[in-house]
């Protein structure tokens, strides 16, 4: 199989095309061509728009005796669902055909929206999709990077039947040059230079895969590298949820079932710290400590999203993880940290004392605009006495019995003294949480909250 880049020549709307430049009617061709073939079947369109400026799918199909639903995210005359493709209200097998035009591109979380897809996809079902390249949406499709395409579908358990570019070969046809809009996007995506660059349309077509990763000849193709986006990528990710940090503290064990009560109750998105996974799998797995994770890092999951601290480098990100991640580019070196005496985020970058990985877990999750935040496990390196750490029968961590700190003790109550501080600067800069759990930090600590009741579930 070869990626297909198809000439304009070939195309039956080649002479129209010489004097309009039109990446919409190469889209509609495109439709006419695959489309009009699929008949009898149950068919989903993802962003199908209104009729104004959509329904030519669903005109298509529906002439073939096709069972037609469209979902967006803004109701119109033609939906029958008004939802995102990251959750959709169908049952398991439901589609023969899933089809998006020109939507892949701005998709939040791709991965999450290709598993849903999958998800309500027929065994023998088929998915057809297209993009536009160099124009907007995710940075993978403004760049026209192919690898990371390629890869995020199929870490997403997908085989690719089928990739193809349209308007790429122009031939002798005006090139669809990026507009002023377009160039503004490439900027910010990293390409300053946008000089010979055309607009064209990827399509592709996809079908479930047998087991992941199974289609070698993209692997042979590109060596695969991970997708990183940075957390300005993210911002505003859980806009309106309940956040959970999760730190590695002690009070984990004996808080275990209330904690999960209160997950399931709130529908919290979790954020873990270190080697917490014992516990519970959380929705994001943060790491900051080059120790931490050359010791714990075999304990991620593959369903987590991990985020890592600009400490870490990609050599060591590798040694237990080498998919895609996020990257948190934060005040990670102490000196560094010290001089600045306030919390901030600009340009991308986060500022402020962040001895532990929670306290910038609390700011990411700010920053991911979460309605509530609460924190459990951040129990303080000195919540327990230094006798009963040092004997055993207090835990430092959850993770490993008595005092399981590389620091003395005196280190540990100055890291506390430094946590505090931050975490009043946290607060100064306007970010609301709470910690539910036993704490060093009693400012921040409402004792009340997880005290459920099961019917309250």
């Amino acid at each position: 199989m070869e990626i297909d880049n198809r000439e304009c020549k070939s195309c039956v709307k080649y002479e129209s095309c010489k004097t309009e430049v039109s990446l919409r009617k190469c889209q509609r061709t495109l439709e006419e061509l695959y489309y009009s073939g699929i008949k009898d079947m149950d068919i989903l369109e993802i962003g199908c728009g209104n009729s104004k400026k959509g329904g030519f799918i669903k005109n298509i199909v529906e002439k073939n005796n096709c069972r037609w639903s469209g979902i967006d995210i803004i109701e119109s005359d033609i939906t029958t669902h008004v939802c995102g493709v990251e959750k959709m209200p169908f049952e398991d097998e439901s589609f023969d055909w899933v089809l998006g035009s020109q939507t892949l591109e701005h998709w939040n979380k791709p991965k999450k929206a290709l598993k849903e897809v999958k998800r309500v996809l027929r065994p023998n079902g088929k998915v057809s999709l297209t993009a536009p390249i160099h124009l907007h949406g995710e940075k993978m499709f403004v760049r026209g990077d192919f690898q990371a395409i390629f890869n995020l579908i199929q870490k997403s358990g997908f085989n690719i039947e089928k990739f193809e570019t349209w308007r790429k070969n122009y031939d002798d046809l005006e090139p669809a040059a990026p507009t002023d809009y377009a160039k503004k996007k490439l900027k910010k995506a990293g390409i300053t230079d946008a000089t010979g660059m055309t607009n064209y349309i990827i399509h592709c077509i996809i079908s479930k895969a047998d087991t992941e990763n199974t289609n070698g000849f993209w692997k042979n193709l590109f060596k695969e590298k991970p997708i990183v986006d940075m957390l300005q990528d993210r911002l505003g990710c859980e806009k309106g949820k309940t956040m959970l940090v999760v730190g590695a503290g002690g009070t984990l064990r004996e808080n275990a079932d209330a904690i999960k009560k209160f997950i399931q109750k709130e529908n919290a998105v979790t954020i873990g710290i270190n080697k917490m996974t014992e516990f519970c799998t959380p929705d994001y797995h943060l790491w900051t400590n080059k120790q931490r994770w050359n010791d714990f890092g075999d304990c991620i999951s593959n369903s987590s999203t991990l985020l890592f601290g600009t400490g870490l480098s990609e050599k060591l990100i590798r040694k237990h993880y080498n998919g895609d991640y996020i990257r948190v580019d934060y005040s990670h070196s102490l000196k560094q940290a010290e001089a600045e005496n306030k919390v901030d985020y600009k340009d991308g970058r986060i500022y402020g004392n962040f001895r532990t990985a929670g306290c910038l877990a609390i700011m990411i999750a700010h920053l991911f605009k979460a309605e509530n935040i609460y924190i459990v496990g951040m129990d303080g390196f000195t919540l327990h006495g230094r006798n009963d750490v040092e004997k055993g029968s207090q835990n430092q961590h959850c993770y490993g019995k008595g005092y399981t700190d590389d620091a003395t003790w005196e280190e540990c109550v100055k890291k506390d003294e430094i946590v505090y501080d931050n975490l009043n600067a946290l607060d100064e800069y306007g970010v609301k949480f709470k910690i539910i759990t036993p704490t060093k930090f009693q400012k921040f600590h409402d004792p009340q909250i997880l005290q459920i009741d099961d019917s309250d579930l």
